[in-house]
């Protein structure tokens, strides 16, 4: 089975393959980080690469399996509100897609 990822305003599929392939594309995790989102940014994007801002939180594709969670709760101790460590789905899939598409002046 395969999906087709489209923004029906511009008429574009943006992405388009199997389900798994696609959520495995992202990588093995999301990192869903809030708290002072820019001083969090400035630390957290150069070992993880650029985020997707959403709403009051940063979230990183995460492409190593053997990530550890714990080194960021012991470095930002304090300084998060939440952290979570989840599963990509095609929602994210949408969303990071999306979000390489250039922006409509």
């Amino acid at each position: 089975q395969r999906v087709a990822i489209v923004i029906h305003a511009a008429r574009e599929t943006i992405g388009a393959g199997r389900p798994d392939d696609l959520i495995a594309a992202l990588g093995y995790h999301i990192l869903e980080v809030e708290g002072d989102l820019d001083a969090l940014a400035v630390e957290l994007t150069p070992r993880l690469g650029a985020p997707l801002v959403t709403g009051e939180q940063l979230a990183y594709r995460v492409q190593d399996p053997h990530f550890a969670l714990s080194d960021i709760e012991r470095q930002f101790a304090g300084r998060i509100k939440a952290l979570r460590l989840r599963r990509p789905d095609l929602n994210d899939v949408y969303l990071w897609l999306n979000t390489q598409r250039p922006m409509d002046n």
